[in-house]
């Protein structure tokens, strides 16, 4: 799995949840100046993931949407919503006009090679619907069950967590609403960003196979990075926050990714991903665990050093 693997794929989509904790109000703190430098900030990480996928692009005008909503006209004056607003879209432009600029100057056409709209390019309308997912659903020349397999061929443990994070995060949102009446906005967008992803990846070019007139169905799994991690961030929101309960949200998270990495073809790099994902879910809770384990906790540290040096020095 990691071979198809790449730091475009997976630095666009930490940057967009890393927008989204920038961007809503229930993330927000401080006063209205620090509010300008988080929408700034929003901005420029939205304008990096757009940068490297231009299919994030929806996804970048749901966080402005975020930022808008999170604009009070009765706690901010409109000249301070216009300036947050212009902080967002000149981080945007920063940081995710520049191939988009390039491309204009050097061939006519900012989407090159893709023809999109007036803009024509060797990569036409015909090859587009040719290569995505779409094509295979309407022509129905797979059945649904293989393409519902292949958009969900995850390590099962990984796959369970990312499912429960959603299903957590929806429940957790419906139950604040209906007890107070409270909008988690971060936890909505974060559902939406998952959401309008999944209804437009069937449209892009690329998400059924590649471009070859014969290529069977294939589904990049890295294509689809964005909804699996939303889930797995949505995991963490829906975990119980104080004991005992939260251990076994603890365990379970371990166990999901020790099972992903025996998965995977690297296992031993994505063995050393596991335990270090697992070690950090336990320092969340470290004050608690130290309690818990009292005199336990030298031998538990001695062995886990040895163990992570152990797979370090594995071929």
């Amino acid at each position: 799995m990691t071979r198809t693997f790449t730091a475009h794929d997976l630095a666009p989509v930490g940057a967009l949840l890393a927008a989204v904790a920038f961007s809503a109000p229930g993330w927000t703190f401080g006063n209205s100046r620090s509010r300008l430098f988080d929408a700034g900030y929003a901005g420029l990480l939205v304008g990096f993931a757009t940068g490297c996928r231009v299919t994030f692009l929806p996804m970048g005008l749901l966080i402005l949407l975020a930022v808008v909503a999170g604009l009070s006209d009765r706690i901010h004056p409109r000249a301070q919503r216009a300036t947050t607003i212009v902080l967002f879209l000149c981080g945007w432009a920063a940081l995710g006009s520049f191939w988009y600029v390039r491309n204009l100057a050097l061939t006519g056409n900012p989407l090159f090679p893709a023809a999109v709209g007036p803009f024509d390019g060797p990569f036409g309308h015909a090859q587009q619907y040719h290569t995505s997912l779409r094509r295979f659903l309407v022509e129905r020349s797979v059945p649904l069950s293989v393409v519902l397999s292949q958009v969900t061929d995850w390590p099962w443990g990984l796959w369970i967590l990312s499912a429960v994070g959603y299903l957590g995060t929806a429940s957790l949102v419906l139950f604040r609403w209906w007890r107070a009446k409270v909008t988690n906005v971060d936890l909505v967008l974060l559902l939406l960003l998952g959401l309008v992803f999944m209804v437009q990846f069937p449209f892009a070019p690329f998400s059924g196979t590649v471009n070859d007139p014969d290529a069977p169905l294939t589904v990049f799994r890295r294509y689809l990075l964005l909804p699996f991690a939303i889930g797995l961030v949505g995991f963490g929101f829906a975990a119980p926050k104080t004991p005992p309960r939260h251990w076994v949200w603890i365990a379970a998270a371990c166990g999901g990714l020790v099972q992903a990495a025996l998965a995977a073809e690297e296992s031993n790099l994505l063995m050393g991903a596991a335990f270090a994902g697992a070690a950090a879910l336990i320092t969340w809770k470290l004050p608690g665990a130290i309690r818990y384990l009292g005199h336990r906790t030298a031998p538990l540290s001695i062995g886990s050093a040895v163990l992570l040096i152990t797979l370090a020095a594995a071929p």
